[in-house]
This record gives C-alpha cells, sequence and structure tokens, in this order.
C-alpha cells in the first residue's frame, strides 16, 4: 500500500508539502565556494557499497554534469573509501564504516536514511564543518537530493543551460534541508527536548528484543513510525540501541527497560515522563506502549491524521510527565493474521494430542509446569489455546467447558507470582462462558470470524449480530480483560472492494459500551496493502484513542483522511465509496463472495454483455478514470483473470493508474461474470470511456 499511497497523492506528499527543512544562509553564516575562479575547490564522494547498483552511481554523475553545465568545470569524483578531504559533497547512504568513511562517519555527521524513514523519494541535505552531505536510500531520493542540491543551495536555474558559465558558484555553509513522503509538513520545525536538540538523542529498547524477530516486528515498526515523523518534521533521525549499551545521557527510552523500572503500571496505563534529561514512554504491556508513541506522535509531536499541526518549534520541557490510559489495550491494523491464536496448542504443553480431563488436578500442574519451566520476559503473555470441538467426557466433565476455564483461573493464579498472564480463545465451543469468574490474571480474546459485516455488532436488528453480541456481553460480566478479534475487514475475497467503513465507529462505540478492554483488528496482510486500506488504517488508530467518538467527529475524520491521501480527487473517492456502500447486500460476512456482496444483475437471458446490466459497473470505472490520467483503450480490451496478466495487459506503469484499485475493481466484476462472458463484458465497459 505504501508505494501506491505515495503514487496517489504524489501532488500532495512529495511535491508540494513534504517535510522541508530551511536553509541556514544568513547571518554570519557565510558560504563555501563549490567552484572558484574557473577551478574546482570541492570533490564529489561516493559510497561503492552504495554505488554497487549502477543506478546510484547515475545520480554522482548527474551531480557532476549540473554544475559542469552551469560552470563548465568537472568536479573530481572518488570512493569515500579511496581517500578523504576536507571539502566534499558526499552523495547517498553509508552501509557499512569502511576505511575513511568511519571516519566520516564518526567525525562528520556523516548519516544513513532508510526508505522506511523518508520514503521512495525522501532524502536529506546537511552540512558538518565543510562537507555537504546529501543523503538518501535509494535512486529517485538521491537524485531529488542532487536536483534540490543544485537548484535551492546552489541556487542554479535547471530549466536552461546557461550560455555564460558561472566562474564561481558558492553554497551557504550552513544547510539542513529534508523531505519525506511520509507526512504533510510543510515547516522549518527544531525540536529540544530539556534544551538539547533531537538530533542528540538515542533511542533506546530492551535487549531482549530483536530487530529482526518477527513477533518484535510490531514493535520496531512503531519506533520506526517516531522516527520517519520526526525526520519529516525536523530532519533529525535518532539512532536506536538497546539497553544493553551505556547510557549515553540523550535517550529516548521506549518500553520496559533496564534504564527505568515501569513494572507497576496496569494494562490499560501509559505514561511519558522526562526524568534527568532522559525521555521514557512505556505502557503497561506490548500494546499499551504502542498506544503511548501514538500519544506522543499526537500531544508531543502535533501530527494528526497524516498532516503536522505544530510551530516552528517542539519543546519537552523538565518537568513533564503525561499519564493516561489507553481506550484499549491491544490492538494491531496492519493485516495480522490469525493463525497463531486460532490454532489449538494444548499438546505443547501437556506433551500428547488426546484430549485431557481438566477435572484431574494433574492435568492443571503440567500446564503449570510447562510455563513456570520456561525462561519468560517480566509482564509475558501466554496463550493457552483449546480449541477443539471435543472435551472431555468423563463423569466430572460431562464434556463441558466449564472445567477448562477452571484449571486455567487456578494456573493463571500461580503464574502471577512471576508475572506472567494468561490469555485463552473464546470462540466455537468456548463463545460462550460456562463459569460465573474468571481470574483477573486471565485474558479473553473473544473471536467470531462470522459476524455480519453490514450492521454494527451492537445492533438489535440484525440477527446474526444479535447473538454473537448476546455471548460478548456474558464474558465481559464475569472478566475485566476481555478483547475482541474484530473480523470485519478479514475478507476471504480481499482482493475485492468491500465497504465496511461504516461499521467501524459505531463497533468501537459498542466495545467501549459493554466494557471490552482490547480490541484486536484482524485483516489478510494483502488486504491491508490495497486500496482504502490506508484509511481504514488511519480511521482505527483514531478510534482506538477515542472509541467514544461521535458520528459527526468521525465523518470530519474519514472526510479528512480520503482528502489527504487522494487530494483534490477526495470527492470522486467519497461518492465512490458511498455508493458501493449504499449498493451492497443487506447482510455479508468475510466469507461472502463479490456477487453476494454486490451483485451484478443480468438482463433477460441471453450471453455477452447484453446478458448483464453494466450500468453501476461502468459508474464505477468511469470514476476511477475521472481520476487517473487514460490513455486509448487496449487492443484487444482488458481480459483476465490473474492480477499478473491485468499488469500486463492494461495496467502497467506507462496508464498512470492505481494498479490495485483498478485490479480490485475488476475482481469484483470478475466475480459475477462467468469466464465466457468477461471478455465481452469489459470491451463493453472499455468501450464506454468517454474519449478525449
Amino acid at each position: 500500500m505504501r508505494k501506491l499511497v505515495i503514487m496517489l497523492s504524489a501532488a500532495v506528499f512529495l511535491l508540494s508539502c513534504a517535510g522541508m527543512i530551511a536553509l541556514a544562509a544568513g547571518g554570519n553564516a557565510g558560504t563555501a565556494e563549490i567552484v572558484k575562479d574557473g577551478e574546482a575547490a570541492y570533490s564529489i564522494v561516493y559510497s561503492q557499497f552504495w554505488t554497487q547498483n549502477n543506478s546510484n552511481y547515475e545520480t554522482v554523475e548527474y551531480l557532476r554534469d549540473l554544475i559542469f553545465e552551469q560552470t563548465g568545470v568537472e568536479l573530481p569524483v572518488y570512493a569515500a573509501e579511496s581517500e578523504i578531504t576536507d571539502r566534499e559533497i558526499y552523495v547517498g547512504n553509508t552501509y557499512f564504516a569502511l576505511g575513511h568513511q568511519k571516519e566520516r562517519i564518526e567525525e562528520c555527521g556523516l548519516v544513513t536514511l532508510d526508505e522506511k524513514i523518508t520514503g521512495l523519494g525522501g532524502f536529506s541535505i546537511t552540512t558538518s564543518g565543510s562537507r555537504y552531505i546529501i543523503a538518501a536510500d535509494n535512486y529517485d531520493g538521491a537524485k531529488n537530493g542532487v536536483t534540490c542540491f543544485v537548484r535551492d543551495v546552489l541556487g542554479c536555474d535547471l530549466t536552461a543551460v546557461p550560455e555564460e558559465k558561472t566562474a564561481t558558484l558558492a553554497a551557504p555553509a550552513e544547510v539542513r534541508i529534508c523531505r519525506s513522503d511520509y507526512l504533510e509538513c510543510g515547516t522549518d520545525a527544531v525540536m529540544e527536548i530539556d534544551g538539547t536538540d533531537i538530533g542528540e538523542f538515542t533511542i533506546v529498547y530492551s535487549s531482549d528484543r530483536n530487530e529482526g524477530s518477527l513477533s518484535d516486528a510490531p514493535f520496531f515498526d512503531t519506533v520506526n513510525t517516531i522516527r520517519k515523523y520526526l525526520f519529516a518534521i525536523t530532519g533529525r533521525v535518532p539512532a536506536m540501541k538497546s539497553d544493553s549499551s551505556e547510557p549515553s545521557g540523550h535517550e529516548i527510552v521506549i518500553g520496559r527497560t533496564g534504564r527505568r523500572d515501569f513494572t507497576d503500571l496496569a494494562e490499560n496505563d501509559m505514561v511519558i515522563t522526562l526524568e534527568d534529561g532522559t525521555l521514557y514512554i512505556c505502557g503497561g504491556n506490548e500494546n499499551t506502549t504502542s498506544a503511548a508513541c501514538g500519544l506522543f506522535c499526537s500531544e508531543i509531536l502535533g501530527v494528526d491524521a497524516g498532516r503536522y499541526t505544530g510551530g516552528s518549534v517542539i519543546r519537552v520541557r523538565a518537568g513533564t510527565d503525561m499519564r493516561s490510559q489507553a481506550a484499549f489495550a491491544r490492538y494491531a491494523a496492519e493485516g495480522v493474521e490469525p493463525t497463531d491464536y486460532l490454532r489449538d496448542n494444548l499438546s505443547t504443553f501437556l506433551g500428547t494430542d488426546e484430549t485431557p480431563c481438566f477435572s484431574d488436578p494433574e492435568t492443571a500442574e503440567k500446564l503449570y509446569e510447562a510455563i513456570a519451566g520456561t525462561p519468560h520476559r517480566s509482564g509475558e503473555e501466554v496463550f493457552i489455546i483449546c480449541n477443539r470441538p471435543d472435551f472431555c467426557g468423563c463423569e466430572k466433565c460431562g464434556g463441558k467447558t466449564s472445567a477448562f476455564l477452571e484449571a486455567v483461573s487456578g494456573v493463571a493464579d500461580r503464574l502471577a507470582a512471576i508475572d506472567v498472564t494468561v490469555s485463552i480463545l473464546a470462540a466455537n465451543e468456548l463463545r460462550r462462558p460456562s463459569v460465573d469468574r474468571m481470574s483477573d490474571n486471565v485474558g479473553i480474546y473473544f473471536a467470531e470470524p462470522h459476524v455480519c459485516c453490514a450492521h454494527p455488532l451492537g445492533d438489535p436488528s440484525c440477527g446474526i449480530n444479535a447473538e454473537i453480541a448476546r455471548d460478548l456481553e456474558a464474558w465481559t460480566e464475569i472478566s475485566r480483560n476481555v478483547c475482541v478479534m474484530d473480523f470485519t475487514m478479514d475478507y476471504q475475497h480481499y482482493p475485492s472492494t468491500f465497504p465496511d467503513l461504516g461499521v467501524l465507529r459505531p463497533n468501537f462505540n459498542y466495545y467501549a459500551e459493554i466494557g471490552v478492554n482490547g480490541v484486536f483488528m484482524v485483516w489478510k496482510k494483502g488486504g491491508a496493502s490495497l486500496e482504502f486500506g490506508e484509511i481504514r488504517a488511519k480511521l482505527i488508530d483514531a478510534l482506538i484513542s477515542d472509541p467514544s467518538m461521535s458520528a459527526e467527529r468521525y465523518g470530519e475524520l474519514e472526510s479528512g483522511v480520503i482528502e489527504g491521501l487522494y487530494g483534490e480527487n477526495a470527492g470522486v473517492v467519497k461518492e465512490y465509496i458511498r455508493k458501493f456502500t449504499e449498493a451492497s447486500a443487506e447482510h455479508f460476512t468475510i466469507t461472502s463472495k463479490p456477487d453476494e456482496i454486490l451483485p451484478i444483475k443480468r438482463n433477460a437471458g441471453g450471453t455477452g454483455a447484453g446478458a448483464y446490466d453494466l450500468t453501476l459497473a461502468k459508474e464505477f470505472v468511469c470514476m476511477w478514470e475521472s481520476i487517473y490520467e487514460r490513455h486509448d483503450p487496449p487492443s484487444p480490451p482488458l481480459y483476465g483473470t490473474e492480477m499478473d496478466d491485468l499488469e500486463k495487459a492494461y495496467y502497467g506503469s506507462e496508464y498512470y493508474l492505481p494498479l490495485h484499485s483498478r485490479v480490485q475493481l475488476t475482481e469484483w466484476i470478475n466475480g459475477n461474470i462467468p469466464q465466457e462472458d468477461r471478455y465481452a463484458v469489459f470491451a463493453e465497459i472499455v468501450g464506454s470511456y468517454p474519449q478525449k
């Protein structure tokens, strides 16, 4: 989705409102002469490792050629690993500290940027001593940086090659420019924490975490969100290190670490506090730590729905101490597969696949010993999943679920002494509780994939959801630790567009009303990356902190998010969403097929395009055509069911069309039209486009 969003909103994000930090050229800053009296005064330097990609080296040549066009002087070009001087223009990125390059990193402020921080076209231009550093992760960013350097720093007119060459070409001695694809920001903000510039800070995390671990990936995604916002706003990118290193004096410590004891925080608690120059951001568990990071971004950095709303100075002053409770303790919305949460794991603890007797005290003892005997981090959550159709049929168990729940409660009470919590899955046979109370050390993950996505869960007029809501509310009456696994976006046929934005707010309203303390948004990773995935994620980000949000506020938020992503084309996108939602079926679930959710009506008999009412299909397709530049229809017309074929036949990049949105729309049409009629139907739709 990230690449698509950048493409859709290039005019909004990349060109006009990318984070841009101003040049410091006034006062006594002075200038540096790049070319003096027709002679080269500077050299161009690059990393041999970075230019192993030949296209990256083209950006080095591009800088040399642009300066030559303006001055007639060719600056020397050499690899950073070969030599070092004090008058350099460094182009590109540094991945390994080799030879002279290490000196540049340690003494010259050379930075390493990542596409995750800058976006595809992002870059920074900074100075360190007499050196200029044009840093970027890739070809696009480096070329943008070189263009900006020559045009905006050196002040050259790039619209034409000058007839008379410039004998002396000078630049401000101090420069700081950054551009990001990720945040709508047009400011020269400076950020200080307790009077120290943000560039002096390092982000610290627990040494128990591993950047390469899938389980820790959400944490590092959250940390990198902070880093990319800081880059867009201030041009500074704090480095990261674990708490196994010595304290550096200027740190932003995220989560539970050895730097400070936060074990007293409750599950839903969040804290942002500044103590002795160190900023701590922490929550009671993994998810509220993420929520605390979100609070930092919104309340301190001033980022609201993808826009920077702050001023030119951000100050975090001594005595800052923000404490609050996250609306929900658990949250994930960027494509989370539920497999690990739904898979029965009793055999892992008990060493057998046979159905255990939970009335037997020995079973509970085995569970406890299996968990307590394994090293766990303080505050860790362990899942005991019993997701099976059969329970022990002995006289005491009677095939019921109560013995399992009672055994889990007993085990959880004992594990509380070592600060380990237990969570279970309330699904299938366990969807409705069969006991009067659960231990406070047990978390309940309520999971019902077959919820109706056309109605809010708390809507009593929907028979499907009314029954599910009854069971959910029963769990909230016997436990204060209930998390809902919300499946309203986990479509099995996710390549097709589905109307679900309308149920998000009332569902969150309902969760807050009945006392749910966690929401886990489940959706396929593929679906999260397709059209409207970014809209859903941003709306959920807001709802997670304000689940009781009013319809009016939600409408304003949805409108703002769409406008931020689609700019001047937001009106058409809003109309598309409205029409698709209004036309969809009265009831549908995540397993419903495209033709069940929004059928294309058949005319009286026959085959070919005339056998179908294509009015709505043509209208939807033309909405997208009104947004994006289109070329003459392909010949033969669009046809095919595989995404790869669609891309080759019609959705190639040369058409400047959003591949994902068009594929989703095509999948909906394919889902309604039999194979033998698709060629004729697509020919009819393509032929209906207004000709330019």
